[in-house]
């Protein structure tokens, strides 16, 4: 085995720039839209 491992290690990472995103189809205001955290699709349209 290989002593120089670590054995439980913990890793963060955050998004720095979000991509926007694009509403289509039979809604009120297609278009494009900026993406924020926590946002979900109803929240979207």
């Amino acid at each position: 085995a290989e002593k120089n491992l670590v054995l439980n290690p913990s890793v963060s990472a955050e998004i720095s720039q979000y991509r926007p995103f694009f509403v289509i189809g039979e809604v009120t205001k297609p278009g494009q839209y900026a993406f924020a955290p926590g946002m979900n699709v109803l929240t979207a349209l």
